[in-house]
């Protein structure tokens, strides 16, 4: 846990820190020693990162608030409530009406359980508070990471495929089943029966939803790959390395330079197991993979929705 403030001297003496109460509970402490004036309006930008591989994807869904009005009004379907519910239980002292002043902007000793957070999805996050009013771009920024455990494993609920009316791809299919002795274990097929033409170019777009109660969001905004010059140069930085190396390994005769004819774009008895999937937290995933040129924009389109 940081925190910074700007050189306005709105906060004085900041505070961040943790203390442990037990080998898995942390108890979260940040705020102000002092605050030099009174605080009428203090706007709350809340930023949400979870680590995918070795990066922080940004999931930043939610709006800013201004704390003063919210509290007068406060929306009750809002991700900021359930926040402030959780903050009134365990550190009811810092929830009040404004103005803060003196040591009001102070959050001691606040201690979270797995109940307390529900609503996550487990996995690792990096979280940033910044707080900050007319006069103040930045009262306090408090920044922290965050580990929430899961167990279990993952699973494929529903795999869907289109093409567009340019019929590059013939019967397209999209299917799975699991393995009777392992839930855990999916075989998946996937592609085109035939292709109608010689395919030199294959423009992979990556999305990833990710399900927070009954909506999903976006996470990461992944650039659309051209496999053919991936596939001949192997950049390990992208992300698209981990799906073209786990082909190459389990489908070697999937994965190969272009031009891709016939009945060569297909994954065909694809098995996949939790290691395939260790790096992802757990939650509730639908994940969009279009392959276009620039003839077809839509030669296929699979939807797979993933839970872990």
């Amino acid at each position: 846990m940081a925190c910074t403030t700007s050189d306005n001297s709105t906060c004085i003496d900041p505070f961040c820190f943790v203390t442990p109460v037990s080998d898995k509970i942390n108890a979260a402490n940040f705020g102000c020693g002092n605050i030099t004036r009174p605080l009428n309006k203090i706007y709350i930008k809340q930023e949400f990162y979870f680590k995918l591989l070795q990066n922080f994807i940004p999931f930043n869904i939610f709006p800013v608030i201004e704390y003063c009005s919210f509290y007068n009004n406060p929306n009750v379907f809002s991700f900021f409530n359930a926040i402030l519910n959780v903050l009134k239980e365990k550190a009811p002292e810092s929830i009040k009406s404004c103005p803060y002043e003196g040591t009001d902007l102070q959050v001691k000793n606040l201690t979270l359980v797995t109940s307390d957070l529900a609503l996550w999805i487990t996995g690792e996050y990096k979280l940033v508070y910044t707080f900050y009013d007319d006069q103040d771009p930045q009262i306090l920024q408090v920044s922290a990471k965050v580990a929430l455990c899961h167990f279990g494993y993952g699973l494929i609920t529903k795999i869907q495929c289109s093409t567009s009316e340019k019929n590059t791809c013939l019967e397209p299919f999209c299917n799975f089943t699991r393995d009777e002795n392992n839930q855990s274990i999916v075989i998946a097929n996937y592609g085109c029966k035939e292709l109608t033409r010689p395919l030199n170019k294959i423009m992979v777009h990556l999305k990833i939803y990710l399900k927070v109660k009954s909506q999903y969001y976006q996470i990461g905004f992944y650039p659309k790959f051209d496999y053919c010059e991936f596939i001949t140069k192997f950049d390990k930085s992208s992300f698209l390395y981990v799906g073209v190396k786990m082909l190459k390994k389990k489908l070697p005769e999937s994965v190969h330079e272009c031009p891709y004819i016939d009945n060569q774009l297909q994954a065909n008895n694809l098995t996949l197991t939790d290691n395939d999937f260790s790096f992802v937290p757990a939650g509730k995933y639908k994940i969009i993979v279009t392959f276009s040129d620039d003839i077809d924009s839509r030669i296929l389109k699979m939807t797979t929705h993933y839970k872990i």
